[in-house]
This record gives C-alpha cells, structure tokens and sequence, in this order.
C-alpha cells in the first residue's frame, strides 16, 4: 500500500546525520558510486518527464576529497490540509546516498536528480503546494511536477517564513481551486486571493524541525557527529520511531519483536560450536 499526503501545503527538506572526516580512497569511491547510482536513477525519471538537466557541475578528482557526510535524508511533511493546520503530523522520510566533499566545506545543495524520484512519489500535481527553502533543486523539481512552490526564503538574510506569492497565470483547474479552498474557511485563512495571484506563507520550518528530531534524537544515542555506521539510514527511523513513542515499554516491546524475528537464528556464543556445513 502507498501512502500518499492529503491536499494541502506540503513541505520537503534534506538534512544530514553525521560526517567522516577522515577515509581512505575505497571508502571515498564507494560514496562515489552510491551518489553515481542514484544520480543515474533521476535522470531516467527526468527523461520520462521530458525535463531539461541542468548543467553539470565541475568537480575534482576523487582523491582531493577527504569528507563523506552521511546519513542523508530527505523529510516531507503536511503543513496546511487545505484551510486547517495539519494536528496530526504525517511525514515521511526518505534515505539519501552519501555525499562527499573537500574538508572545510559543507555539504552544499541537494541536486535535482537525487531529490526528483522521491517528489514524484509524493508531490501531486493539483493536491499540492511545494514549500521549501532557497534550493534550485528543490524548487525545479516541483517545477517539474507542474506543481506551484512558494518561493522567498533566503537563510543569508534571515527570512524563513516569507509572504510568498504564486501568479494564477499558468495554474491548473485543480491547483486554482485548491488554492481557493484555502483561501475558504474561518479566519486567518492559509492564503489570500488577489485579482492575478494567491499570497500564502512561504518557508519549510516545519520539516527543519523535524531534521532537528532527528539530530537530537541521535545525538541522545552517541550517533550524530563522527560515528560511521552500516545502518545509518535504520538509526534515523529508529530515533523518529523512539520520538513518536515514548517510554520505556515501547523500547522493550521493539526489543521483544528483534528477539521473535531472530528465533531459530544461531547465537552468537554457538558461531563455533560446529562447522558451518553441518547445518
């Protein structure tokens, strides 16, 4: 089954975990591959949908690159269904393939063509409004979609939730009359119509918060900064799992269903009991 968001103003991010600053030159060409992978599944998805790429970026060889950020993950969520703010909060969270860097730099944008296989599975075209931060990529895949994005954040100038403005020139039947429905019900209402245009709040603060979950979450369990971990991706569903429910009894009944799905597996102190060929 598929879940899919309700109609409303949804919002996507990427965050990153952690960072390994020093790796040899197989780990730095594993991450390599890992990105070279999922580049090459998006530009099949931006060929099917008939998208102009961007120009490729220049980057140097692989071995002047010492820094591997991990741990990367892209977090959509619904603000707005239709003219209410959304109580229950739904968000999904996507993995990410490492990205690698030169030491003392960051690791820079989210490209078009690892965030566009995910949009496409939840960014609809007429039940959607985008709202992300100031990234190209972000905002061209939404582009893409044909699905209208709030634009105006700008984190250098400390504007995070700007009056966005979205022109009706250009605009579906079925995103027009989502707009309106916004624009509908009990004030303050989530948008405002104008003669050529809709004016609703921009910014992406709610998937912000929930990258800070995450970071909080792991840093509570000694795997934020610099731990490299096979199972990064699991940790960070773990730690949105243990923050949605609390207590100690949910922690042990996860335990207690690790423990039913490992029954009949060998045990750790009867590996050398007797040689693997006799199983």
């Amino acid at each position: 089954m598929t879940f899919s968001f309700s109609e409303g103003i949804l919002e996507y991010d990427t965050a990153a975990t952690s960072v390994q600053r020093t790796a040899c030159k197989k780990t730095l060409r594993d991450a390599c591959r890992q990105i070279f992978t999922q580049d090459k599944r998006g530009k099949r998805r931006a060929a099917a949908l008939a998208v102009k790429p961007s120009k490729p970026h220049k980057t140097k060889h692989v071995h002047d690159k010492k820094k591997i950020h991990r741990g990367r993950h892209l977090i959509f969520t619904l603000r707005h269904s239709n003219s209410a703010l959304c109580q229950k909060r739904e968000y999904v969270v996507c993995p990410l393939a490492p990205k690698v860097a030169r030491q003392g730099r960051s690791s820079g944008p989210e490209s078009f063509f690892e965030t566009l296989p995910h949009a496409e599975r939840f960014l609809k075209k007429g039940s959607h409004v985008a709202a992300v931060d100031g990234s190209r990529a972000l905002h061209k895949c939404a582009e893409a979609l044909q699905v209208p994005s709030a634009h105006g954040v700008a984190h250098l100038r400390k504007v995070f939730t700007p009056l966005s403005t979205i022109p009706k020139k250009g605009l579906d039947a079925a995103t027009l009359k989502l707009l309106r429905d916004m624009c509908a019900g009990p004030a303050p209402t989530v948008a405002k119509e104008t003669r050529d245009s809709f004016k609703l709040t921009g910014g992406d603060n709610v998937a912000e918060s929930l990258a800070g979950v995450t970071k909080h979450e792991l840093r509570r369990l000694s795997k934020h900064r610099g731990t490299v971990d096979r199972i990064e991706h699991r940790n960070i569903l773990a730690a949105h799992w243990i923050h949605k429910n609390p207590g100690l009894s949910n922690v042990l009944r996860a335990l207690k269903v690790h423990k039913d799905k490992c029954r009949g597996c060998r045990k750790p102190t009867d590996a050398f009991a007797r040689p693997l060929w006799q199983d």
